[in-house]
């Protein structure tokens, strides 16, 4: 299950303080309609219902996000109860352009925006919000923002990857978090015009080995990927990439960046998937000051990977 973000991590606990004054619209049968407000803590109750289909909207004042929850359909029956609960998401708003350092907009970046008390490079439920630019002119707009105080970044809980080859970088250009501008988003409030320079690219670099079987043989068809030291649990070349029929694979990395190479493969490929077990190599670390050459992957080992590497750099 997917943790939640800040924005959803907010709303519950609007629930649990609830929201005192907010109009709350009763509509059912025949046309009828009531009105009331929210007591102290948020809740609010209508009695002597007829039985029948009612609809029930809450008028969220605009620092709250507005869609199709804000109005919900129910059926009460005759002496029975129903209940309609609204999420009252703050609607902040922190949008802006990513650019590189020439001025150049950068499409595609992973624009994240983490809560500033946050120690560490974060991870991937740290985030407040996320845009996964697709604008051509590097725009970005990351919605439903709590109020708090914020740094913004690229690639700053995520690793960096051939479709976005940069360095960690804070806004407004900072290498790490200690120069990073702290965002002050208030309830509800539209913090725009940000602008945040990216550093050139890192080029990518080769690597370039074989995997082969403890006797010597070729280990054809072996999957091969390279994981970041920092993000140790996954891959950074994604999970397509195999090794041909003399046991050679070439992986793309990015330069500067330091990886582990991992290669696996069934112990018995002709066995029935389930029955075939797999077998690892001891992942090499190198770092991608240029392409590297001449890697030889040893699979040796029991199991699809090396549980003793996580968390090594």
């Amino acid at each position: 299950m997917a943790r939640p973000t800040f924005a959803q991590a907010e709303a519950e606990k609007a629930k649990a303080e609830g929201l005192a004054g907010i109009k709350v619209t009763i509509t059912g049968p025949g046309g009828s309609r009531r009105e009331l407000f929210t007591d102290a803590e948020g809740r609010y109750e209508v009695t002597h219902l007829k039985p029948g289909k009612y609809k029930v909207g809450a008028d969220l004042p605009p620092q709250y996000y507005r869609d199709e929850y804000t109005e919900k359909e129910l059926e009460v029956y005759d002496r029975g109860c129903a209940s309609a609960h609204f999420a009252a998401i703050p609607n902040g708003v922190v949008s802006g352009r990513v650019v590189t350092a020439e001025g150049e907009p950068v499409a595609k970046a992973k624009v994240v925006l983490v809560r500033a008390d946050l120690e560490g490079p974060g991870g991937m439920g740290d985030e407040a919000g996320v845009d996964y630019m697709e604008d051509k002119e590097g725009r970005f707009e990351i919605g439903q923002v709590p109020p708090g105080e914020y740094v913004l970044g690229v690639n700053v809980t995520w690793m960096p990857q051939p479709h976005s080859p940069y360095p960690p970088t804070y806004y407004p250009g900072a290498a790490d978090r200690s120069g990073a501008a702290v965002i002050k988003v208030g309830l509800g409030e539209r913090v725009a015009d940000l602008l945040l320079r990216l550093p050139p690219p890192l080029a990518g670099r080769k690597v370039h080995g074989v995997v082969v079987w403890p006797d010597g043989t070729p280990a054809a068809g072996a999957e091969v990927y390279l994981s970041d030291v920092n993000y140790p649990d996954h891959t950074a070349t994604g999970w397509d990439h195999k090794t041909d029929a003399q046991g050679r694979f070439t992986l793309t990395g990015l330069e500067g960046v330091t990886y582990r190479v991992h290669a696996n493969a069934p112990k018995y490929p002709d066995k029935p998937y389930g029955e075939s077990g797999i077998m690892h190599a001891e992942p090499p670390k190198v770092t991608l000051s240029s392409d590297a050459y001449g890697l030889r992957l040893v699979l040796a080992s029991e199991g699809a990977v090396c549980k003793h590497y996580a968390g090594k750099k």
